[in-house]
């Protein structure tokens, strides 16, 4: 192939940089690995084995938000190298790698801005901006890629998915979010009849970011409705700058249906005419939202939702922070305002109205 000039690396990712690493990379598998201290000050360790196909030769940069000395250790397809690590990356030499198929082993220490670490809890998110500060990866959408996660967690702790299975009042919502089409295998909804979900989702369109082709995101859309269909479930609609698609592809969808995060007006007057649910998170309370709380005074009180779309979209009050399921008071207030309503009643019109929906016991 041709040579690829090498992009200069300075903090974060440059287009030269992403271009660079598009160019030559291929085939990408992470696995993840997290061990979880039991003491909150104690540090998060981790492992990456990543499996990368390269084209030719070529220096391999990672994005990792964190000071060198967080990272332990690099091997290359079974030795041990000097990685230069500096600006916000770890940068494998062209000469310790080949064409085709390369494992490279990464130990680090996470940086806990992205763990939302609690004394009893840690949740989080590997989003783009946010992935690198707690793993060495390549954070740009158009590098697509499978990881398999494991986590040793301290013997009191629970992982999510057992947790639900295990606790009351936890309930899991499960499905393939848009984001993913790309490279999401469909038939992987056939297992979630096995892992007892309360609802299909968050599933829908996404026509903003972009991460994944329409035509891609639509076909796994199809998919989510079909196996909600299957399985008697409720479905919960992502939807960004996709208002007509989605409401088309709802049209012939007869259960119930849950507009998560709402922020498309433009689906509302679907919304009232087919009896759908609005969920409403901490967006709805930001001073430019006003087309957001007029959409709330038109829903009728047996149909309106809130949430919080954690660790995003703290409300108000707590912008700048993560999000976090307290934060939903903040939420329940502006409703309530906008409405006119009494804070509490409405409080236990929503509760009500989410054991409606979800069919909660």
């Amino acid at each position: 192939m041709q040579a690829v000039a090498s992009a200069p690396i300075g903090p974060g990712v440059s287009e030269a940089l992403a271009a660079e690493r598009r160019a030559v990379i291929q085939d990408l598998r992470y696995e993840l690995r997290f061990i979880i201290p039991a003491e909150r000050n104690q540090p998060v360790r981790g492992r990456a084995a990543v499996h990368v196909s390269l084209k030719a030769p070529h220096r391999v940069v990672f994005d990792f938000a964190q000071p060198p000395e967080r990272v332990a250790r690099v091997t290359v397809n079974g030795r041990e190298t000097r990685a230069q690590v500096a600006n916000g990356h770890v940068v494998v030499p062209a000469e310790q790698t080949r064409a085709g198929a390369n494992e490279i082993e990464i130990e680090f220490v996470s940086g806990d801005e992205a763990l939302n670490r609690d004394q009893e809890f840690l949740y989080t998110l590997f989003v783009p901006a946010r992935a690198q500060l707690a793993f060495p990866c390549f954070d740009q959408p158009d590098l697509k890629a499978r990881y398999t996660l494991s986590l040793e967690v301290p013997e009191s702790w629970q992982a999510v998915a057992e947790f639900c299975a295990s606790t009351d009042g936890v309930f899991p919502v499960l499905g393939i979010h848009p984001h993913t089409a790309g490279e999401a295998d469909a038939g992987e909804l056939q297992r979630l009849e096995g892992l007892s979900p309360v609802a299909i989702g968050e599933t829908g369109l996404d026509y903003y970011r972009d991460y994944a082709p329409h035509d891609a995101q639509r076909q796994l859309f199809q998919a989510h409705l079909a196996t909600a269909e299957e399985l008697a479930k409720p479905v919960v609609i992502h939807c960004r700058a996709a208002d007509g698609d989605v409401a088309r592809a709802l049209a012939d969808f007869e259960g119930t249906v849950i507009l998560h995060c709402f922020s498309s007006p433009g689906l509302l007057d679907a919304a009232l005419e087919r009896g759908y649910y609005v969920s409403f998170a901490g967006n709805v309370t930001y001073r430019n939202a006003a087309d957001l709380r007029s959409a709330a005074q038109r829903m009728p009180a047996d149909r309106l939702l809130a949430e919080t779309d954690c660790p995003y979209l703290s409300p108000e009050p707590r912008r700048g922070r993560p999000n976090e399921p307290a934060n939903v008071v903040h939420t329940l207030a502006v409703l309530a305002e906008a409405r006119g309503d009494d804070p509490h009643q409405l409080a236990a019109r929503i509760d009500e109205n989410a054991t409606e929906a979800f069919g909660l016991p």
